[in-house]
């Protein structure tokens, strides 16, 4: 009776290491926004539009001026839609939900869109949804208007993350991983 104990110790210690194993997770794509050329701005045009919101004293331009200089910004950056009829430096931006949800809409989209070519996924095949968005938290959330425009199964597991500044790209990766390791053969977007 002593080898039979033995087995079942070491069938229990393996069993116990098996169940402990996490699946492995892997990243099929990666995809960055590249905002289109009419979203571009140069120095002068960011100076401009700020000057165009009329809320700014020559104190806080003059800050404004030299964190702009040291800033790593440069002669060809992108500024959302929003502020761009600024420009002009008379109009004032368009700062309101509608304009928000529209710049959402357009980087999200065309991201999931690109995505969803490049890897041959249909929207019914995702399981997870996570977004990330560190200023704009709407009602619906950008969760539901992804899985609106793209027809995305009604029990998709979704998550919005907001508020966490740069740290929420790290968190949602790291969210992604634990989801997937949980549920082999799953996929997270």
């Amino acid at each position: 009776e002593p080898l039979v104990m033995q087995v079942i110790g070491a069938s229990a210690l393996i069993l116990a290491y098996l169940s402990q194993h996490k699946s492995s997770v892997y990243c099929l794509e990666n995809l960055v926004f590249k905002p289109p050329d009419h979203w571009k701005v140069t120095r002068q045009d960011i100076l401009k539009m700020l000057e165009a919101q009329n809320c700014f004293t020559e104190t806080s331009m003059d800050f404004q001026r030299r964190i702009l200089e040291n800033s790593g910004t440069g002669e060809s950056t992108h500024w959302p839609p929003g502020i761009l009829d600024s420009r002009d430096g008379q109009t004032e931006a368009t700062c309101d939900m509608a304009a928000a949800r529209e710049e959402a809409k357009e980087v999200m989209f065309s991201l999931v869109r690109d995505l969803l070519r490049r890897t041959q996924v249909k929207p019914k095949q995702i399981d997870f949804l996570i977004i990330n968005c560190s200023l704009f938290c709407p009602t619906p959330s950008l969760c539901a208007l992804v899985c609106n425009e793209f027809g995305f199964r009604q029990d998709v597991r979704s998550y919005n993350l907001g508020g966490m500044g740069c740290s929420a790209n790290v968190i949602s990766v790291d969210l992604a991983k634990q989801l997937l390791e949980n549920r082999p053969g799953s996929r997270a977007l």
